[in-house]
């Protein structure tokens, strides 16, 4: 496998077991386990530009998978990570509330008619976004 990034071998066992980077790795390490844990987040949402022309496509496909939902400023003053989901376009947005969970499911309900999925389709002020659920795991891996 390091042979797709480093041809020489020896160049990259050099680098990669030097001891001054192995320090590195080690303080690394160290000072990411002492970063606080946030227990509170209960999802992720991240959303994503739909461009007119994908737009239309979902809203005239025969098949109705999704339906964009309609939202005005106080439904996302009522949701506000939508907002900040959209405000920050393709990053992880924390859903720390129980009501906002709530919500974005029902949206998901609302706009995701035939898939399984966790996303689903919104109009704000003629800009279309596409949301996606993120649930994870709240137990460490072993």
């Amino acid at each position: 496998m390091s042979e797709l990034f480093f041809p020489d071998q020896e160049i990259f066992e050099k680098a990669f077991y030097d001891p001054d980077f192995q320090a590195l790795l080690a303080d690394l390490k160290s000072v990411a386990e002492q970063q606080p844990l946030d227990r509170d987040i209960k999802a992720f949402l991240v959303a994503e530009g739909v461009d007119t022309q994908r737009a239309q496509s979902i809203e005239n496909d025969p098949r109705k998978f999704y339906e964009f939902i309609a939202l005005d400023e106080s439904d996302t003053n009522s949701v506000p990570v939508i907002k900040s989901a959209v405000q920050l376009l393709s990053r992880l947005t924390p859903v720390r509330s129980d009501s906002e969970l709530q919500k974005l499911e029902e949206y998901i309900k609302q706009s995701n008619l035939k898939s399984t999925g966790k996303e689903f389709f919104i109009t704000i002020t003629r800009h279309s976004y596409q949301l996606q659920l993120l649930k994870f795991a709240t137990k460490p891996l072993a």
